[in-house]
C-alpha cells in the first residue's frame, strides 16, 4: 500500500516522493534539479515588474503537505465528491475523463476509439511509465521550466499527477476532453501538471475543472499547463477554478503555437484568497493565431492577479485577448499584459482588451497595458476600461419593471456575455452560463 503523503518540503522528499511512484532515474535527476533550483531562486519581489502587485513573502512552506493521497472511498466513481458529479462532465459523452484528488488520479474513462487512433490520454503519472520519450521531451523543457521563477521549481520537484493528452498527425477529435482536479485535504500543496501535444493538422477541446470543499485552512495550489501545437494544429482549451477557503493559487499556462496553428484559450476565476494567473502564447511560427478570454468574479477580499503574453516571433500571425472581470465588496483585480513583436514578425496583428465592472465602492481594479513593438507594418491596439454599471441602462430595465438587484444581475450578465457566445459547443456554453448565474447569484 502506498505512503499516504509526504509531509515536508525537502531534498529526502523529493526522493521519498519519486520512489513511492517508482519513477525512472531521468524523472528522479529532473526533480532534483529542479530543487535545487528551488532552493537558490529568490521569493519573487516588487523588483520584478510581473510580480510586484501581489506581496507572497507572507508563505510558510512548513504549513503545507507536498503530498497527499485521498481517501480510498473517492477511487470509485461512485465515491467521487458531489461536487465533482454535479455540473461537471464526468457522466457526459466525453472522449476522456479523468478525476484527479488531491495528488492522484483516481479516475479515468475514454472512448474504446481513441487507442485505435493513436490518440493518448492518461494520468502524467502513467505517461512516465508509459510514453516516458514524449513525456522526456516535452515535461518543463520547452515550454514553462523550473529554473524560471521559485514557483516553478518547487511545481517541478514536487507535482503529484496532471494528464497527458496527444493527438497524431491528422487526427480530429470531435468530443471534449474533460479533467477535473479537487482539493479534499486542508493545508495541502497541490501541483497538478497538464500536458497537451497536437500533432500536426489534429484538433482537440480540453476541459478543466479545479475546484475544493469548503474549509478555513489555506491550501496552496501551483499548477502548470503545456500545450504544445504543430503544425495546423488547433486546440481549445477552457479551465474554470473555484475554490472554496482561503486558498493561494499561482498558475502557470504556456502555450506554443507552430506554423498555421490556432488555439482558443478561456480561463474563469472565482473563489480563493489570491488567484495570481500568467497565460501565454507564444507564436513561433508563421500563421499562427492565439485567442485569450478571461473571467474573473471576486468578493470580500479576494485578489486576482493576473499576467498575460502575447508573443509573436514570426511573421504573419495574429493574437487577440479579451479579459473581463467584475469585482464587488472589498476585492482587486490587477491586470498587466504584454503585446510583443519581435523584429522577425511583421504583419502581425495584436489586439488587447481588459474590462473591469466594479460592483462595490471598496472594490479596485489596475489594468496595465504593454506593447513592445520591434517590426514594422503590424496592427497593434489595446483598450482597458474600469467602472460601475451603466446607471442609465439600470434605470431603463427598472422602468421596465424589474428590481434593482434584478437589473444589476442582468448587466453583470449582458457584461461576461461577449466571452460566453464565442463559445460553439450548447453543452459547454450552457454549463459555463450556469456557473456564472451561480456567482450573479450572491449580488
Amino acid at each position: 500500500m502506498r505512503t499516504k503523503m509526504v509531509e515536508e518540503f525537502s531534498k529526502e522528499s523529493v526522493q521519498a516522493l519519486s520512489a513511492l511512484k517508482k519513477e525512472p532515474t531521468w524523472m528522479l535527476d529532473r526533480r532534483l534539479e529542479a530543487w535545487a533550483a528551488f532552493e537558490a531562486l529568490p521569493l519573487p519581489g516588487p523588483s520584478n515588474e510581473v510580480w510586484r502587485h501581489t506581496d507572497f513573502s507572507f508563505l510558510e512552506w512548513e504549513q503545507f503537505l507536498p503530498y497527499a493521497l485521498p481517501a480510498e472511498e473517492m477511487g470509485r466513481l461512485e465515491g467521487l465528491p458531489h461536487k465533482i458529479r454535479q455540473g461537471s462532465f464526468v457522466d457526459q459523452n466525453c472522449a476522456g475523463v479523468s478525476v484527479q484528488i488531491d495528488s492522484a488520479t483516481v479516475f479515468t474513462r475514454s472512448s474504446k476509439m481513441l487507442a485505435k487512433k493513436g490518440i493518448i490520454f492518461a494520468s502524467l503519472e502513467e505517461g512516465i511509465h508509459r510514453f516516458p520519450e514524449l513525456c522526456q521531451e516535452y515535461l518543463m523543457t520547452q515550454g514553462v521550466q523550473p529554473s524560471e521563477n521559485k514557483f516553478a521549481a518547487l511545481h517541478g520537484a514536487f507535482w503529484g499527477d496532471g494528464v497527458l493528452l496527444y493527438l497524431p498527425p491528422g487526427i480530429s477529435e470531435e468530443q471534449p476532453f474533460y479533467a477535473s482536479v479537487y482539493c479534499s485535504r486542508p493545508s495541502l500543496a497541490l501541483f497538478h501538471h497538464t500536458l497537451i501535444i497536437l500533432d500536426k493538422g489534429s484538433s482537440a477541446t480540453f476541459v478543466q475543472e479545479v475546484c475544493s470543499q469548503n474549509s478555513q485552512t489555506p491550501v496552496l495550489n501551483i499548477p502548470v499547463i503545456e500545450v504544445f501545437l504543430k503544425e495546423g494544429a488547433q486546440l481549445r482549451y477552457i479551465n474554470r477554478v473555484e475554490w472554496e477557503g482561503p486558498s493561494i493559487t499561482i498558475s502557470f499556462q504556456r502555450n506554443i503555437l507552430g506554423r498555421n496553428a490556432r488555439i482558443e484559450t478561456l480561463s474563469m476565476h472565482s473563489g480563493g484568497r489570491i488567484h495570481k494567473a500568467h497565460v501565454e502564447s507564444h507564436l513561433k511560427e508563421p500563421g499562427g493565431i492565439s485567442n485569450m478570454m478571461g473571467m474573473s468574479f471576486g468578493e470580500g477580499n479576494q485578489q486576482f492577479d493576473h499576467y498575460t503574453l502575447q508573443e509573436h516571433l514570426a511573421p504573419h500571425t495574429q493574437s487577440d485577448l479579451l479579459y473581463k472581470m467584475a469585482l464587488r465588496d472589498q476585492s482587486r483585480s490587477v491586470y498587466y499584459g504584454i503585446i510583443r513583436i519581435a523584429k522577425d514578425a511583421p504583419g502581425s496583428h495584436a489586439f488587447q482588451t481588459n474590462r473591469n465592472l466594479i460592483l462595490g465602492e471598496e472594490a479596485r481594479a489596475d489594468s496595465i497595458p504593454v506593447l513592445e513593438i520591434e517590426a514594422d507594418d503590424v496592427k497593434c491596439s489595446h483598450a482597458a476600461a474600469m467602472g460601475p454599471v451603466d446607471q442609465d441602462q439600470l434605470f431603463y430595465l427598472m422602468t421596465r419593471g424589474l428590481h434593482y438587484q434584478e437589473a444589476v444581475k442582468m448587466l453583470v450578465e449582458a457584461f461576461f456575455e461577449p466571452i460566453l457566445v464565442r463559445i460553439p459547443e450548447d453543452l459547454l456554453r450552457g454549463k459555463l452560463r450556469a456557473w456564472l448565474h451561480r456567482k450573479i447569484g450572491v449580488l
